[in-house]
């Protein structure tokens, strides 16, 4: 099924506020599903960190690698159960899941590579906090690239939109979850579990939020004045070449 956009797409309130549920139910399955694969290092991260006075000089690193399994796993699966949700009710819009799917897989293992040597530099430096910012880090970064892909896989014309909002909403949620951690004055262990589950809840809502707002908007712009961040496919350049080329020889 091959579907081509050539105008940006002007999502309705009600499909927002749609949206909106859809990333709150993910966020509580999400928020449960975290809790789960965290309960099994609670006891050896408080022993750890009692051992060792809020660092991990004796802590395995194959625990520190689990951070990194488990913001990678939670990404590509609830990104892509998202899409699926999409692809259901708004089948018009998201109607290429293989790509869609196969897209948000790859660029989340693409991350693995510089984020696995991240865990690991951070592990040398035996900071427990440092391990949690790089783990909140990745979630976010995962989750935002894997909304960029499923946008532009939607409509890849208007590519320079979705990475635009995307963007403005991945720096809105890491600056929103700078202030909660300040607030909590999250420097130890206890205050490190009681802020756990609020990255998921700031990604998963704010970055697609500002997305869908920032597509509205340009909707508007692209009515009232110009289409200035449309990108042109290859078929259309190559048409375009092959008129212009047509032209030359008329004139000739």
């Amino acid at each position: 099924m091959d579907i081509q956009n050539n105008t940006p797409l002007n999502p309705s309130w009600l499909s927002l506020l749609w949206k909106i549920v859809i990333w709150l139910i993910v966020w509580l399955v999400f928020s449960a599903l975290v809790f789960v694969m965290f309960i099994w290092l609670w006891t050896s991260i408080d022993q750890a960190v009692s051992n060792a006075n809020n660092n991990i000089t004796n802590y395995s690193p194959l625990v520190w690698l689990s951070f990194l399994a488990i913001a990678s796993l939670i990404s590509i699966v609830w990104s892509i159960v998202i899409a699926w949700i999409y692809n259901v009710i708004w089948n018009e819009d998201y109607y290429d899941m293989k790509i869609i799917s196969s897209s948000i897989l790859t660029v989340n293992l693409l991350l693995l590579v510089p984020f696995l040597l991240l865990y690991g530099f951070v592990w040398t430096t035996e900071s427990i906090n440092g391990l949690f910012i790089v783990y909140w880090f990745h979630l976010f970064f995962a989750i935002y690239v894997s909304f960029i892909t499923m946008d532009i896989v939607k409509n890849p014309n208007y590519s320079a939109v979705y990475v635009i909002g995307n963007s403005v909403g991945f720096i809105i949620t890491i600056l929103l979850f700078f202030i909660i951690y300040s607030v909590y004055n999250s420097n130890t262990w206890a205050n490190q579990k009681n802020i756990l589950f609020f990255p998921p809840i700031l990604a998963f809502i704010i970055i697609p939020f500002i997305s869908t707002l920032f597509e509205k908007i340009y909707y508007k712009f692209y009515e009232m004045w110009n289409d200035i961040l449309y990108i042109p496919s290859l078929s259309e350049v190559m048409v375009d070449e092959e008129e212009t080329d047509e032209v030359n020889v008329d004139i000739k």
